[in-house]
């Protein structure tokens, strides 16, 4: 009777030797980048993590100190966070969802210090439509919006714009030009032709006027012998010119100017007009006498420009998927292309230049900051359609964000 008891207390000695001790629940998610306590550089932050097995959904928390200032829900692995967090210390968390519509398993909560260098986003301002080009005339910026019309802000404080006015149009605004001395706001209104406001009252502009343009996708105006003139891009057609003479009338000047591509922008500097014309390159023209063009001289871009900014004798075309093309204009009858700086991801849609840098508005990446000939910076934003510049002062037109204004980090 001993043998047989010792033989079942080995068994079961050895039986319980083979059991796992009891332990917590091991299931959770697992956060990737940015990494805990990590520095990240950016205006945008992108946050990832593991996929989880048979998560139907994944609820993303991010506090700033003790408050929750972000809860999203997403399907994939990865959010690129739509909303701007200004520069600061951040705390964030996913949960899984494996059915129903909470989360049962969670993450660690992790850390990342938000810094904005070399330029730093001081505020976003919303609108009714979608942004494309702005326009500064100081004190004021007029926002083409697209379907939402123009918005009119004032910048006397550049970091922190004022809206005055939101009006609709008859189509799409594309791009605008203002005059304060004569009280004149014009709008390159695609389909809707080439529109004329009174800002005497900025608040409450005044329709005037509308002259035909097929599709009018950009307008460059500027003082010729005491005439001030406007060129307007016309998608299909070319060139056209138009003077102001005749007050509260657009009174157009000779024939549309036809050039062989799409006519996407137009940049005037004294009496040379700089074309972008698409996959045909960079059209520079005579307007001495505005209402008969000259072709100057032509050369290829490679791409497609679609916007062209001109400084100390060099062109920068916005050059669609092939970047910025740099282009030595300092003799218009024989440009010579110089290189290109490569934007790598984006749709390079509109330039801006100042004395340091050169901006691209660059689509989903936002705008690229570049020195002489290499990329140095970023300002990323959700979808950036132009850029424009008052001093060292960003003004960004966002898909999303609406107005984004930007400043040099300290």
């Amino acid at each position: 009777m001993r043998k047989l008891f010792l033989v079942l207390a080995i068994l079961f000695l050895f039986s319980c030797g083979k059991q796992k001790l009891p332990t917590g629940p091991t299931e959770y998610v697992n956060l990737v980048f940015p990494d805990d306590k990590a520095t990240v550089v950016t205006t945008q932050v992108w946050l990832d993590w593991s996929n989880f097995p048979g998560a139907v959904f994944y609820e993303v928390e991010v506090w700033q100190a003790d408050s929750l200032v972000l809860v999203h829900r997403e399907t994939g692995s990865s959010w690129r966070v739509d909303r701007f967090l200004p520069p600061g210390r951040y705390r964030w968390r996913v949960g899984a969802s494996t059915g129903g519509d909470t989360v049962s398993v969670l993450s660690d909560v992790w850390e990342f210090e938000l810094v904005q260098y070399p330029y730093e986003i001081t505020s976003c301002s919303s609108v009714t439509g979608i942004p494309q080009k702005s326009f500064i005339s100081p004190p004021y910026l007029f926002l083409a919006e697209g379907e939402g019309g123009v918005a009119i802000f004032d910048i006397s404080e550049p970091i922190s714009p004022v809206a005055v006015a939101e009006f609709s149009t008859i189509d799409r605004a594309m791009s605008c030009f203002a005059d304060i001395g004569t009280s004149s706001l014009v709008v390159a209104d695609y389909r809707g032709n080439l529109l004329l406001y009174d800002i005497t009252d900025i608040e409450n502009p005044v329709y005037l006027y509308q002259a035909f343009s097929r599709q009018a996708t950009d307008v460059a105006g500027g003082y010729i012998r005491d005439t001030l003139f406007l060129f307007v891009a016309d998608r299909d057609d070319g060139v056209l010119c138009f003077d102001l003479s005749e007050p509260g009338f657009l009174v157009q000047r000779g024939e549309v100017f036809t050039l062989p591509g799409y006519t996407n922008g137009v940049f005037l500097l004294d009496t040379l007009l700089f074309v972008a014309e698409n996959e045909v390159g960079l059209y520079i023209l005579d307007v001495s006498n505005p209402g008969l063009p000259r072709i100057v001289s032509h050369i290829d871009t490679y791409n497609e420009a679609e916007d062209v900014a001109v400084q100390d004798g060099v062109a920068y075309v916005a050059d669609g998927t092939g970047g910025v093309g740099v282009v030595d204009v300092s003799d218009p009858e024989h440009p010579s292309f110089l290189f290109r700086l490569d934007t790598e991801e984006g749709y390079v849609r509109e330039v801006a230049v100042s004395e340091r840098y050169l901006f691209s508005a660059s689509g989903s990446e936002g705008v690229l900051i570049f020195d002489s000939t290499s990329l140095v910076g970023q300002v990323l934003t959700p979808y950036a359609y132009g850029v424009s510049l008052l001093g060292d002062t960003l003004f960004i037109a966002d898909r999303d964000w609406g107005l984004v204004v930007a400043v040099p980090a300290d």
